[in-house]
């Protein structure tokens, strides 16, 4: 009697926390990365497959935090330089 830990919980996607959905994800990054990144890398991310929930892979996560980073060192770069 061996329980597959790795199974996706069935969750209704109204039941998500708004800031675990997908789309905060997208608003979090043009309005405060710092905040998406810390999100993503503490818990899961859901997005809606037919009223259900459907959790991203961890490689999903990972590099969606990795883009945000890059996107703020590229961020940071061009302030310094303009200085």
């Amino acid at each position: 009697m061996t329980e597959d830990m790795t199974e996706t919980p069935t969750l209704a996607y109204s039941d998500v926390p708004f800031y675990r959905k997908q789309w905060m994800t997208v608003v979090l990054v043009l309005l405060f990365v710092p905040a998406m990144i810390i999100i993503v890398l503490t818990g899961p991310i859901w997005q809606n497959s037919d009223g259900m929930a459907k959790q991203w892979e961890d490689k999903q996560r990972y590099t969606t935090a990795v883009a945000g980073v890059i996107f703020m060192l590229f961020g940071l770069a061009q302030f310094v330089t303009a200085m």
